[in-house]
């Protein structure tokens, strides 16, 4: 914020969000939904490109309070709307801002979407003179009834059930209690206070994050505890016995879950940057396994156009098939409760039939800032991959920004290139967590030695 997410640029946007909605779709479907998440003047910001879209003559429905990415995007697709448009940076860093855009079907543009919207960059605009209509609409209790529907508890399986809900400071406060508030489910949260500096880190749900939350699940009261991201579409879990749950761990355990107790089937999507748990279920259970590249984007497509039973991100982003395009850490969150009380032994059962399965997998993910440029260290380090810690190397896959290195034990390191930022993500999956600790410093040592 104050360097490239301006009020000028932010108008820039917002005039080729108009021209697009105008050019690209009919009169009856130009509307758009705007939200907004806590971070500083979001709401601004969303005011900003309402005016922008009004004068443009398209009607628009401001969400009346900060609201999680699905629920917009639940809006967006229930109402034939053009698109959503969502300020929020998501995971990142409190003085970071964003813009997210999300499609009448219900998930994110594709990457032809959006060249097209930004074709409309700095045109000159000619707008009707007529004004579209602005109208602020609360819709959670839709939003709730739809999570409603895809949950399936007995009655007789509903017992005093104590879940314990790090919002991060974002924007999921009070979801969670409102879908179970006529059970005997209840609902507590901490970090849910307004905090636009996320308590000093990013609101981004990882082990380094969640000491609190996994502290509080020590407490004899707590049977299960969640993280959610600033904007409500990621997800990590904490049990009392097996600890934290990384979104590996996340996303097999709903695997396991709608398989064997749901029957369940279908194409399971994940990316490559994800670890080998979900993989190793797939082919245990005859399912069929494609990797994407990163980007929630490459799944959607996908799920558009296939059966796809989930597909997931190793940052916690997880669409199930039954719903939307678009990851939703609250359905999943209430799937999770849902699993919990429907198995006999909860989920601690299902991690240890998993693992019986995948064997322990722990994974760690971290950001290493170049000093250098961080295209050029990557294109050294590919080179030259062969000095990567790696005298038990097994396997090197080149990624479209970046290499995934597998070794001899099927342990991992992975580096991407962000695509923001001068630093270049690092992703370590090992048997144990000092494992991956040691390969991670490792790692660095690496990419220090070429950053110049």
């Amino acid at each position: 914020m104050t360097e490239n997410f301006t009020t000028a640029n932010v108008l820039r946007i917002a005039n080729a969000l108009s021209l697009y909605v105008l050019n690209e779709f009919p009169s009856r479907q130009r509307r758009v939904v705007l939200g907004y998440d806590t971070r500083f003047t979001s709401i601004n910001f969303r005011d900003l490109i309402a005016q922008t879209m009004g004068r443009a003559g398209i009607d628009v429905y401001l969400l009346s309070k900060p609201s999680p990415t699905p629920v917009l995007t639940y809006l967006v697709k229930t109402n034939n709307c053009a698109c959503g448009v969502m300020i929020t940076a998501s995971h990142n860093p409190p003085l970071d801002n964003g813009i997210k855009v999300r499609m009448n079907y219900g998930g994110p543009p594709t990457e032809e979407t959006v060249q097209k919207i930004e074709s409309y960059l700095d045109r000159r605009a000619s707008y009707p003179s007529k004004q579209g209509k602005i109208n602020v609409v609360n819709i959670e209790r839709e939003y709730v009834e739809h999570i409603n529907q895809l949950i399936f508890i007995s009655k007789d399986r509903i017992r005093p059930t104590n879940i314990l809900v790090d919002t991060m400071h974002g924007t999921t406060d009070g979801l969670l209690a409102k879908i179970f508030q006529h059970s005997s489910i209840k609902v507590d949260y901490i970090n849910n206070e307004n905090d636009p500096y996320f308590g000093g880190i990013p609101p981004e749900p990882k082990y380094e994050s969640t000491k609190k939350l996994q502290s509080r699940l020590q407490e004899p009261d707590n049977d299960m505890g969640i993280a959610h991201d600033g904007d409500g579409d990621r997800i990590v879990a904490v049990l009392p016995e097996a600890g934290y749950l990384s979104p590996h761990d996340v996303s097999a355990l709903i695997l396991w879950y709608l398989v064997v107790y749901r029957k369940q089937n279908g194409l399971v999507l994940g990316s490559q940057t994800l670890g080998r748990k979900l993989k190793m279920l797939s082919q245990h259970f005859g399912l069929e396994y494609r990797e994407t590249s990163v980007g929630f984007w490459n799944m959607a497509k996908i799920m558009l156009e296939e059966n796809v039973l989930m597909a997931a991100e190793e940052n916690g982003g997880i669409g199930l098939g039954i719903n939307m395009p678009e990851r939703d850490c609250t359905l999943i969150a209430a799937l999770l409760i849902e699993a919990n009380l429907m198995v006999e032994g909860g989920l601690e059962k299902i991690f240890k039939d998993i693992e019986k399965v995948t064997g322990p997998a722990k994974f760690i993910r971290q950001n290493y800032i170049c000093k250098g440029d961080r295209k050029k260290i990557m294109t050294i380090l590919i080179k030259d991959s062969s000095d990567l810690l790696i005298k038990n190397k097994y396997e090197m896959q080149l990624l479209p920004d970046g290499l995934k290195v597998i070794f001899l034990n099927n342990d991992s390191v992975t580096l991407r290139l962000s695509g923001t930022e001068n630093l270049i993500r690092i992703y370590v999956e090992a048997d144990n967590r000092e494992q991956a600790e040691k390969i991670l410093k490792s790692t660095i040592g690496k990419l220090k030695r070429y950053d110049h």
